[in-house]
């Protein structure tokens, strides 16, 4: 799987909270969902944009059911709606990589390492860095069957990966390793989906083997 991350708009960046400040993106979907066996599944899109400071990631959301207790960083986020960015610094599938991982609420989860096991928690001073929007504020709880749409946009500046990775910021022709995901373990159907597919028996973001191919162009 391979992935454009094109430049922001210039000279200023993406509005996160409005759309349309995301039309040079590419569009990615989280398509995969191997673990997963209900119909429908959600249906999630994931942007990417660059500028010399930040790189921009924003998932828009489309699901029946929405539900999001954690209201603090470095809580069990995934156990909400969540969506993730696992992405390593580097075309190296051996290198460390970052799990960025929102809730609906936009609290996150970050750590950092080469595998599940072993992994670095950032400290929560460090994700204030970490600019977020997303369409909820407080804690919600929608088991209805109708479909909901819900967004979640961050700027995650590559200062603070360069700080836990040692990696300086990209540039054009600048190769990294990433997976999109999305989950959801509380709501009345769990789910698990992937935008590069992952071949394990059970559920395991932590698959940097299966990682796609982000391209800064």
């Amino acid at each position: 799987m391979r992935y454009a991350i094109h430049p922001g708009p210039i000279p200023s960046p993406p509005t996160l909270r409005e759309i349309e400040g995301w039309a040079a993106a590419e569009v990615a979907l989280i398509a995969h969902f191997p673990w997963t066996t209900h119909n429908p599944r959600p249906v999630t899109e994931v942007r990417l944009l660059y500028d010399p400071t930040n790189l921009y990631a924003r998932f828009d959301c489309t699901e029946k059911y929405v539900h999001a207790e954690h209201t603090e960083d470095q809580s069990e986020v995934w156990k909400d709606n969540c969506v993730e960015l696992f992405v390593s610094p580097s075309s190296d599938l051996s290198a460390s990589y970052f799990n960025f991982e929102f809730n609906c609420l936009g609290k996150l989860l970050l750590a950092v390492g080469h595998g599940r096991e072993g992994r670095v928690a950032v400290p929560r001073g460090d994700l204030l860095a970490v600019r977020r929007e997303c369409s909820y504020k407080k804690p919600v709880d929608l088991q209805d069957e109708s479909l909901k749409h819900w967004f979640l946009a961050a700027a995650i500046p590559f200062e603070l990966l360069h700080r836990y990775s040692g990696t300086p910021a990209p540039g054009s022709g600048t190769v990294w390793r990433a997976n999109f995901n999305k989950c959801a373990e509380s709501v009345k159907e769990p789910h698990w989906g992937t935008w590069a597919p992952v071949d394990t028996a059970t559920p395991d973001f932590h698959q940097p083997k299966f990682f796609g191919e982000l391209h800064f162009a």
